[in-house]
C-alpha cells in the first residue's frame, strides 16, 4: 500500500439544546464543519470538505418522542490530480481523495440494515441522509422504536438527480445513484449509559452487493444490535 500524508485544518461548531445527549426527549442539535487539506499546508492530498448535520426531538403527551435528522456533505478535490485508489475501479474525482476522508454511510447509526460504511465501500464526494424515528415507551425502561432511514453517497455532487429520490417498491435492483430507503422496528432498553437496541430492517428494493460480486440482496428483517442512540 502506498504511503501518503494529509495536512489539513478543520473548523467546526456545534449548537446543542438537547435535554439529554444519551437519550434526548426534546430539543435539537446542529453541527457544521469545514476542512481544508493541502494547498499551503502541503501533504499528498488536497481537497475542501464541508459537512452539516441537524437533529430534532419532539415529545408528545403520551411519552412518545419523534426524532428526526438530516445530514449533508460535499468534497471538492483541488491541486494536483493524485490517485489514492491504485488498482481499484472508482470515479477519477473520488480517487483524488484518500479513502479515510471520503463520505460513506451504512450501519446502526446511519442507514440501518446495511453494514458499516458499505454505501459505497470505497466512498464518494457527496452525501445526503435523512432519518425519522418514533420512540415509544412501554413499561419502565422497556420501549419500542419504529424508523425510516434514507440516504446515499454519490461519486460527485453533480451526479445527484431529482429522479434518484423517488421511492419505489419493486424487484428491480437499485442503481448506484438511487437513494436507499429502509424501514424497521425494534425493542430498546433505556439505561443510564444510553439505550440498548435490537433493530430489524427491511428494504423497499434489492440492491447490488457492495463488494462487486454481482449478487443482489434484500434487507429482509436483518437484525442489528447497538448500544447508544441512533442519533
Amino acid at each position: 500500500m502506498a504511503r501518503y500524508s494529509t495536512h489539513s485544518v478543520a473548523l467546526g461548531g456545534t449548537r446543542d439544546f438537547r435535554d439529554n445527549p444519551l437519550s434526548a426527549t426534546r430539543g435539537s442539535v446542529q453541527a457544521v464543519s469545514v476542512e481544508l487539506a493541502g494547498g499551503p499546508f502541503k501533504g499528498s492530498s488536497s481537497f475542501r470538505k464541508v459537512s452539516f448535520v441537524s437533529s430534532w426531538y419532539t415529545p408528545f403527551r403520551n411519552g412518545w418522542v419523534l426524532a428526526t435528522r438530516v445530514r449533508a456533505g460535499a468534497i471538492r478535490p483541488t491541486g494536483i490530480a493524485a490517485s489514492f485508489s491504485p488498482g481499484v475501479v472508482v470515479d477519477s474525482a473520488v480517487a483524488r481523495v484518500p479513502v479515510g476522508d471520503r463520505f460513506r454511510m451504512g450501519g446502526v447509526n446511519s442507514v440501518r440494515g446495511f453494514d458499516e460504511n458499505a454505501i459505497p465501500p470505497f466512498g464518494g464526494l457527496a452525501l445526503l441522509q435523512a432519518n425519522m424515528e418514533l420512540r415509544i415507551p412501554i413499561l419502565g425502561p422497556f420501549g419500542l422504536e419504529a424508523y425510516l432511514d434514507a440516504g446515499n453517497v454519490w461519486a460527485r455532487p453533480s451526479y445527484i438527480k431529482p429522479r434518484d429520490f423517488t421511492p419505489r417498491v419493486s424487484h428491480q435492483p437499485l442503481s448506484p445513484n438511487e437513494v436507499r430507503y429502509v424501514f424497521g422496528i425494534g425493542p430498546r432498553i433505556n439505561l443510564p449509559i444510553g439505550p440498548l437496541r435490537l433493530d430489524f430492517t427491511w428494504s423497499l428494493r434489492p440492491f447490488p452487493d457492495p463488494k462487486g460480486t454481482g449478487k443482489v440482496g434484500w434487507l429482509i428483517a436483518k437484525p442489528q444490535f447497538a448500544i447508544g442512540p441512533s442519533f
